[in-house]
């Protein structure tokens, strides 16, 4: 499939993401603060900047600087790409300009220089990568590249995203890069509103730092603070999601040691066998009590949970179901356990999540566990046309008004795959409607997954961190577009 035709584009997420750098309406978008920089740094942050702006056919940078610093003829001299500069008068304002900078759609931060480092830039050369408009970080001759213990590789991620698959995503998107490098420190920046984003951090394997702001004064403040500490890379808000970093290869999130042995006494007591394999299920309800939102991603809770007996007495398996207290429910019965009534229990769910054979769900954050854990996932009633690193897909059915289906493969050509656009069908009155998996479904979809996890007979290993040799990593990466489909 030519995944640049009309329709496939006529979609937001397509638009901004696919040819990234290659087309005027999707340009790479860099962000380049002056402010806080010696005269020496000025012009080598600018002509730095304008030559990672040359890799790609299209791009923005946009320059922040102390009003009176510098003009717009200088950078013009050094920058010869199209560029935007934006004055800021005195502290208060550089800390409310930086900070809501950081919540923009840029593609790369430019890193601030810390103490004794404003001459790494100095032998620094982008280079392109193969077919993809990318370019090595950090660039040949920084002082601090992450093979050294003295000198780990700094990342900051603001964890801007607060729920519960998003902030999972944005931890697991952190461990990508950490898992390129030897040596590494992460810098969490996180706003404290949730009871579980704490305990998720716990299974962030690298060595990292944990911020909280109790306001988004507070979260400014931070960034900004950490910010000028020169670390080597500032994840941009928009890649930190599971939508996008699973084909940068090694790297998931960890159960810590601390937590297995307790983890899976509590298992064993909730009923389940450790000599008997086991898969979590999950659905999406729009009563989650922290985002109570309903959408064309919610199903009927019944079909799933039919699934319950179907594994047990069919496959021989155990099921774990997995999600919240306001989840709908079955009456218990042997080989089932039922997750989903304790409160605030996110850690014994991960941990179940990485024990299982496989999880198999509708489309929820939920979900996220199993991607960012490295444990097989399913899904049914898939609704958004990324690859998000699942096993399987099984869409759900958009009907056009002239009775056409479009499933799989025709929808996702179709460029409405995605939640917001089917959400915008349903709703405009031309006569769109929408058909969920069946049960029958739904057994295929687990049937898929027992074949593609044959290997699996009691409960799964837990995973080992893993580091990579490469002490450097290629941005931007690539979205993935090759979903499997069934």
């Amino acid at each position: 499939m030519d995944i640049y035709n009309s329709p496939f584009m006529d979609n937001a997420y397509a638009r901004r993401w696919i040819g990234l750098g290659d087309r005027p309406d999707a340009p790479f978008r860099i962000l380049a603060p002056l402010v806080g920089r010696d005269v020496k740094s000025l012009d080598q942050v600018i002509a730095f900047a304008s030559q990672m702006a040359a890799v790609f056919k299209y791009s923005e940078t946009k320059f922040l600087a102390d009003r009176g610093s510098i003009s717009l003829e200088h950078i013009a001299a050094l920058h010869s790409q199209p560029f935007e500069l934006v004055f800021v008068d005195d502290e208060e304002v550089l800390v409310e300009t930086l900070g809501d900078l950081l919540y923009e759609d840029v593609d790369f931060i430019l890193p601030g220089d810390g103490a004794g480092e404003t001459t790494r830039r100095t032998e620094a050369a982008i280079r392109r990568l193969g077919r993809a408009k990318q370019f090595a970080w950090p660039p040949p001759g920084w002082n601090r590249h992450g093979g050294d213990p003295s000198w780990p590789f700094r990342t900051l991620v603001p964890l801007h995203s607060i729920s519960f698959g998003d902030f999972l995503g944005q931890i697991y998107a952190a461990a990508k890069i950490a898992a390129k490098f030897q040596y590494s420190e992460t810098t969490f920046l996180m706003h404290d509103v949730h009871p579980y984003q704490k305990s998720l951090i716990k299974f962030f394997p690298y060595p990292c730092k944990v911020a909280v702001a109790k306001t988004n004064r507070g979260f400014k403040n931070a960034f900004v603070s950490f910010y000028r500490q020169g670390q080597e890379f500032v994840f941009p808000t928009g890649y930190s999601s599971d939508k996008f970093v699973t084909e940068m290869g090694l790297g998931t999130l960890i159960v810590p040691s601390g937590l297995r042995h307790q983890a899976d006494e509590t298992l064993c007591r909730a009923g389940l066998d450790p000599d008997r394999w086991f898969c979590c299920l999950h659905f999406r309800q729009p009563n989650y009590r922290y985002k109570a939102v309903s959408n064309c991603r919610d199903v009927d809770p019944e079909r799933y949970l039919k699934s319950i007996d179907y594994v047990i007495d069919d496959l021989g398996g155990q099921v774990v179901l997995l999600g919240h207290p306001e989840m709908t429910t079955r009456p218990a019965r042997p080989g089932f356990v039922d997750l989903s009534r304790l409160p605030n229990n996110s850690v014994l769910q991960m941990c179940a999540v990485a024990r299982s054979r496989f999880v198999c769900c509708s489309p929820t954050g939920g979900g996220t566990m199993a991607i960012v854990l490295g444990t097989p996932l399913g899904v049914t009633d898939h609704s958004d046309f990324w690859d998000i690193g699942a096993a399987a897909f099984m869409t759900h059915t958009l009907v056009k008004p002239d009775g056409t289906r479009l499933e799989g493969q025709t929808y996702f050509e179709s460029g409405w795959m995605t939640t917001s656009r089917t959400g915008e069908k349903l709703a405009d009155g031309t006569g769109f409607s929408l058909i969920k998996r069946s049960e029958s479904d739904l057994r295929q979809a687990i049937d898929h997954m027992v074949r593609e996890t044959r290997e699996v007979l009691v409960w799964r290993n837990y995973r080992e961190p893993t580091y990579g040799p490469e002490n450097r990593f290629d941005w931007p990466f690539t979205i993935g577009l090759n979903p499997t489909f069934i």
